[in-house]
This record gives structure tokens, sequence and C-alpha cells, in this order.
């Protein structure tokens, strides 16, 4: 799911260009939280990408919805107390659950292995090189062939350490089409099948104040940050997440981080 991140994109493509084939980007001009946005994909900068990246852009994610509902796992929202917060996530829901659409129309097969994350969730590729043997091998540690990354999360800026968590999710095409990205990403955080130390999440990642607060407006969470002032929200960020500062090197972060830090300088705390 693509909101402005074309900086964190460029990260992103670059660590997984060995072994990712396509890049499947959903973009809309609504965020999570129903307001109206720009297109904000740089066609033109990742021009030297197109033969790996499919983009897609849906003007409505709430027309999405109502004219797909068999995209949506409405058992998931039972949850949320007031309409107000389902809307938000039945937004994300189908945001996400079109991928499986597009991955049809480009004639994806059963046996073809997706990794489903946020845009902000980066791999390594030592850790999908592994959870390839687990999944094809349906050991008795990988019983469900699915495979879930416990990966070290940054809040804000490159440097600003918060602890590991689990993000992105990697199984055969068939478990997608059976249960939907949305569910199998929740159900796959129970099974126990955890590669640890496999790459990296930079939530929120900005480079100004004013861009933190614009995600923290349109993202699923919003609502839940409504009460609080924009002024505020870089300080709520930052104490929310306990955030440690540390050094960026080839031990700790993607190579591509390493070797652009001049051009990334905004990036960090």
């Amino acid at each position: 799911m693509f909101l402005n991140e074309n900086d964190l994109l460029e990260i992103r493509i670059n660590q997984h260009l060995d072994f990712v084939d396509k890049f499947i980007i959903i973009e809309a001009g609504q965020t999570h939280s129903g307001n109206k946005k720009t297109k904000n994909f740089d066609t033109k900068r990742f021009e030297k990408y197109a033969d790996k990246i499919e983009y897609r852009f849906f003007e409505s994610l709430d027309e999405e919805h109502k004219g797909k509902p068999h995209l949506i796992n409405y058992d998931l929202f039972s949850q949320y107390s007031t309409q107000h917060e389902k809307q938000h996530w039945l937004r994300e829901n189908i945001q996400i659950n079109l991928s499986v659409e597009i991955l049809k129309e480009l004639g994806a097969k059963e046996t073809d292995l997706v990794i489903w994350g946020g845009l902000d969730e980066i791999l390594k590729k030592e850790a999908i090189e592994v959870a390839q043997k687990f999944i094809f091998q349906k050991t008795e540690s990988f019983p469900n062939q699915c495979c879930t990354f416990e990966v070290d999360t940054y809040a804000y800026k490159l440097n600003l350490f918060h602890k590991p968590i689990l993000a992105p999710l990697m199984c055969f095409f068939k478990k997608y089409l059976d249960n939907l990205p949305s569910k199998l990403r929740t159900n796959c955080m129970c099974f126990n099948n955890i590669l640890k130390n496999a790459g990296w999440q930079f939530t929120g990642l900005s480079k100004s104040p004013e861009n933190l607060i614009y995600k923290y407006r349109n993202f699923s969470h919003a609502y839940e940050h409504e009460t609080i002032k924009d002024e505020e929200i870089e300080a709520k960020v930052l104490q929310m997440y306990d955030v440690k500062k540390v050094d960026i090197s080839r031990a700790s972060h993607p190579e591509y981080i390493v070797n652009n830090i001049e051009k990334l300088a905004e990036f960090i705390y």
C-alpha cells in the first residue's frame, strides 16, 4: 500500500531487487481515514525499475469496497466499537486485498511465493532464502507452509530504534486465494513460524514533523489520534515508541541506507 513514501520505496526496491520478480504497488485517491489525496507515486523516479513494478491507482477505496465485498474479511471488524473506526479498517482491508485480483491478472500460479507487508517493512535476502526452504519442505517447525518475519522497528527516523516486531508474511499464492492477505497476516502471527532478525520496519518515516502529522491523520489508526493537536504528534510518536537513537551501520541497516547517508540525511535524527 502506497501513500506518499517515494524515498522509502526506493530503499525497499533496492533491498528486494535481487529476489523479487514483481513489486505490486497500490495507491488510492482516498486515505484510510477517508480524506481525498493526490496521486503521489513518482513514475519518472522509478522508470528504471519499470519491468519489475505493477502500479495501480484506485480513486475511491469506499467504492472499491462497495463493488467488491468478496475482498473483505468482515469477521475482522467485530472488535471495533464504532462505524467510524470500522470504516478506517475497511479501507485498509480493501487496499490490501486488491493485490489478490492484481496477482490473478498477472497470471500468478498457486505455487508462486508472495510476500505481503507494509511498504515500510523490508526483508534481508538471507531471511528470504531460509524461509523458502522451510515453506517448500513443510517441516514440523513450519507445518502451515507460511512464514512471518521478526524485524527491527525504527520510528519516524532511520536511526530511532524501537524494538523487534512481527511484520511481513510470505506463503504460496494459493493461501492468499483461500484466505485473503489481511486475514492470513493476522492468523500467521499465531503460527509460530517466525524467522527472527529478518529485516527492518521504518514506521512513520518522515523528513519533517509536517509529513509525520499527515501520516497520522490518514492511516488506519488515525481515529486513535484525533484528539492530539498537530504540534504534539512528533513528541507523542517518540514517546509512544520509546525510541533509542542508534548508529547506522552495515550490521544494523540495509546496504542502500548505509551507501546513501548524505542523500537520506533528512531522515536521520
